[in-house]
């Protein structure tokens, strides 16, 4: 997951994802503009049968590409939602690295007095095994603290994912299909557009 969150370009990710926006802007734009050149036609045909039959089309058509922009609209935001979580993901990962510096220097230090400790004269042997025992001990502490802070990055990063990760497995999201030609019943001699 390390890796992957590393080698991603978050940026490039919603770029992307606004491309789709852009698309399916396009679309309801193309919507729009067909429900309003479908009523102008509609009020010149004289064919009431003809004009019925091309309306029920047209608004099939103008669902269908209502529904491509819907798609493609929740998969731009569901784009959004990954690069924000892999910029979030890439932040924590980084936070975590310089927590764990801290920790580091730390456990440096504790081994560092443990060793000058037992390293004492010889003339106080009850207080140099005080402090060898007291670095050892913290030491110790030391180590629990990285294992604890270890835990809490990784709980930190599982939190991130959980509440950020886009949900492309929604299935509220079919596919949609073109919509078939009306019936050709219509479609007798008498009617003129």
């Amino acid at each position: 997951m390390l890796d992957q969150a590393k080698d991603a370009w978050p940026a490039a990710i919603a770029n992307h994802a606004n491309l789709l926006k852009v698309g399916a802007n396009a679309y309801r734009d193309l919507r729009t503009n067909m429900a309003a050149q479908v009523k102008d036609l509609q009020q010149y045909w004289t064919s009431p049968g003809a004009a019925g039959a091309y309306v029920i089309y047209a608004d099939s058509l103008g669902q269908y590409y209502e529904a491509i922009a819907g798609n493609l609209r929740w998969l731009g935001e569901e784009g959004e939602k990954a690069a924000h979580t892999i910029d979030s993901l890439q932040l924590d990962y980084a936070n975590i690295g310089y927590e764990h510096m801290g920790i580091i220097a730390d456990q440096l230090q504790a081994y560092l007095d443990a060793a000058s400790s037992i390293s004492h004269s010889v003339d106080e042997p009850l207080k140099a095994l005080s402090t060898a025992l007291t670095s050892l001990a913290g030491s110790l502490i030391s180590s629990w603290k990285a294992e604890f802070a270890v835990d809490q990055g990784k709980l930190t990063v599982s939190r991130d994912v959980i509440d950020n990760a886009p949900r492309f497995n929604d299935i509220s999201h079919d596919v949609a299909q073109p919509p078939e030609s009306p019936s050709g019943a219509w479609r007798s001699g008498d009617w003129t557009p």
